[in-house]
């Protein structure tokens, strides 16, 4: 999804783990978003400090700089890699939940549209669109799809590795993918009613404008 996004080229898309950019770009910001064409909004301030009041500044960073510098993402062929550590499946939904309810006030169009880029929802939207065209059972059509979806997640796994997943870890690799695409719906669902994180320790609430404000026994407070 992140690679099609980029390679349309609508809007800004990256992931701060994987984000460069100049130190003297970052300085000239001001985390409006508008364009500075005679724009001198310096409420906040300008460079990193601009963007502390966002939950997600990684990305609101590449926001700003393709709205308020006209600058544009240039994908590498490098690899980042991220350890994320040991991680329970509670701790996983509500990861992913977290992030769910932080993108959907920065890209709202983008978090709608993404349970369509997940496998369960397009088979089933897949599936009755080839039995009504070709005639083909959906019973029939439903184990190629996924086949061939674990096909080429394999395929991703292998190009990030370096090589083929080990034959050992084919199981838990299943286990795991099959989890995990049960879940995306669910867990976007959670994601989309909501608007409270946990976030290093803490909970906060997430604004429309991808602020957040820090809950605390009761009181909500703006970072």
């Amino acid at each position: 999804m992140y690679i099609a996004i980029n390679a349309v080229a609508v809007d800004s898309c990256v992931v701060g783990k994987s984000n460069l950019f100049r130190r003297s770009d970052l300085e000239r910001l001001d985390g409006s978003l508008i364009r500075q064409q005679n724009h001198e909004n310096i409420r906040h301030g300008r460079g990193l400090a601009a963007f502390g009041r966002f939950v997600a500044e990684d990305n609101m960073i590449g926001l700003a700089l393709w709205h308020e510098l006209d600058l544009r993402h240039s994908l590498s062929c490098d690899i980042a890699y991220n350890t994320l550590g040991d991680m329970s499946l509670i701790d996983y939904v509500r990861r992913r939940i977290r992030w769910i309810r932080v993108r959907k006030h920065m890209s709202l169009l983008a978090t709608l549209l993404e349970p369509f880029t997940e496998s369960v929802m397009l088979s089933a939207i897949a599936a009755m669109s080839v039995r009504f065209l070709t005639g083909v059972p959906i019973r029939l059509f439903l184990p190629v799809h996924f086949f061939i979806w674990v096909m080429i997640d394999l395929d991703v796994y292998a190009s990030l590795a370096g090589h083929s997943l080990p034959v050992a870890h084919w199981r838990s690799f299943l286990v795991a993918w099959v989890v995990r695409e049960v879940l995306a719906f669910p867990i976007w669902v959670l994601g989309v009613v909501g608007n409270e994180v946990e976030w290093t320790g803490g909970r906060y609430g997430v604004l429309r404008n991808g602020e957040g404000e820090r809950i605390a026994r009761g009181r909500r407070v703006l970072l």
